[in-house]
């Protein structure tokens, strides 16, 4: 049962996280820069945009099982074989609001990477283990010794300049959240714990 409740906690972030990235890019003015390094993988290869995700996932876990091995765990295999899946399926699921204006556009892809900044702050807190991306993020975070928001706009740079040259899209959304998905998760890494800690509190009092 315990086993059960893991991976239903670790999906539920990847679902949260899932659905931002499927509203940004439904948007129609970029997503994440993972999402663009995915869409490159996608455009060259032609394959699925979850498939380029699914992939992009296994080219990066080859430097983290180098160098952040500690880092592995039941949420990094879970991360690499369904985290595709959800954003397919969002992407499915949700309307395109393409033909929308662009200050709507632009409003919907910030409640987008606020959203996906949730999931992936949710699953990581969890500490079951961090997708390979993620795990990149905290491997510069502690190479650099500086604060994770900075450290995740650098990774999210390399992701980009490499999305870009494959051919994937790029927009004002994919900025933003080069600029703020790192900051976002700071402050998301504050609300969890707080939360977790209140309700460990209450356990004990029981």
């Amino acid at each position: 049962m315990k086993l059960i409740r893991r991976i239903l906690l670790i999906s539920l972030g990847f679902t949260i996280s899932g659905l931002g990235t499927a509203i940004m890019y439904n948007a129609g003015i970029g997503s994440t820069p993972n999402a663009t390094f995915a869409d490159g993988l996608h455009s060259i290869l032609h394959i699925s945009y979850g498939m380029g995700n699914a992939l992009m996932n296994l080219l990066v876990f080859i430097p983290v099982l180098v160098w952040g091995r500690k880092l592995i765990g039941l949420g990094t295999w879970l991360c690499m074989l369904t985290m595709g899946l959800y954003i397919n399926f969002w992407k499915a699921v949700l309307p395109p609001v393409s033909e929308a204006s662009l200050m709507a556009r632009i409003l919907i892809a910030c409640i987008g990477n606020v959203i996906f900044a949730a999931g992936l702050s949710f699953y990581i807190n969890l500490k079951e283990g961090q997708g390979p991306l993620d795990a990149m993020t905290e491997l510069i975070h502690r190479k650099l010794k500086c604060s994770y928001g900075l450290a995740k706009c650098v990774c999210d740079g390399i992701f980009l300049v490499t999305g870009i040259l494959l051919g994937g899209v790029a927009g004002i959304a994919t900025v933003i959240s080069v600029l703020c998905t790192g900051y976002l998760m700071q402050c998301f890494f504050l609300f969890y714990d707080k939360k977790i800690h209140n309700r460990r509190r209450v356990e004990t009092k029981k």
